[in-house]
């Protein structure tokens, strides 16, 4: 029954349990004069507010937030560099750096956006996630390109379509001589794939090669 209710979840916190056991048990709840699946959503959504994820459980009452996507900022340098080192904590990236390349990236970006851009997610004022894009000129594509180096989304904002709302975001907003964008995926995220296949990506079948220089 509970993977019916939370089919998302391999395994339930133990306090969840614990909360529909009370409920269950109190004698002031006649379960059989409620709907049980209402009960239980309850349960979940007073879960969800206790541990503060307010936006996801907003998110399953009503699917209302709002959500702007905007150019990062010079006041935006330690929030950026905490997000950047989180990322490159999970197993998203093979390569670990070091903190030195996530001040540069900073300052480049600051700098000017010849090079790369980066989008802030905020999400009712609140800082949600971050995506940076590299450019460059390929004469396969007949123009420029726009890498999609980095998406990150901060774990309390996830599950609220962020990702998805962005990818709206640079197709719709993309400038006319960029002819491509590109990314990263591993075959086996499936939701990452279908994700960016429902927006019309497809794999190209190049492997990488890089060397780098200190």
């Amino acid at each position: 029954f509970l993977s019916q209710i939370f089919p998302k979840h391999n395994s339930y916190p133990s306090d969840i349990i614990i909360s529909l056991m009370i409920l269950l048990s109190t004698e002031t709840v006649n379960i059989f004069s409620q709907n049980p699946f209402a009960i239980f959503f309850d349960v979940w959504y007073n879960y969800e507010v206790d541990r503060k994820d307010y936006y996801a459980a907003e998110k399953r009452r009503n699917g209302v937030f709002m959500l702007n996507i905007r150019k990062i900022r010079p006041s935006d340098r330690d929030e950026y560099i905490s997000m950047a080192r989180e990322f490159y904590a999970t197993d998203a990236v093979l390569i670990r750096v070091d903190d030195s390349h996530f001040e540069a990236t900073f300052c480049e970006l600051i700098r000017s956006e010849d090079y790369a851009v980066c989008y802030v997610f905020e999400l009712d004022g609140q800082i949600a996630g971050y995506s940076l894009l590299a450019k460059t000129y390929s004469q396969e594509a007949g123009g420029m390109v726009m890498w999609i180096e980095e998406i990150y989304v901060l774990p309390k904002f996830r599950g609220l379509g962020i990702g998805r709302e962005f990818f709206s975001f640079i197709l719709k907003n993309r400038p006319e001589n960029v002819k491509r964008f590109r990314l990263e995926v591993e075959k086996e995220n499936e939701g990452a794939v279908r994700l960016y296949k429902s927006f019309g990506f497809d794999f190209l079948d190049y492997d990488q090669m890089i060397i780098d220089f200190s």
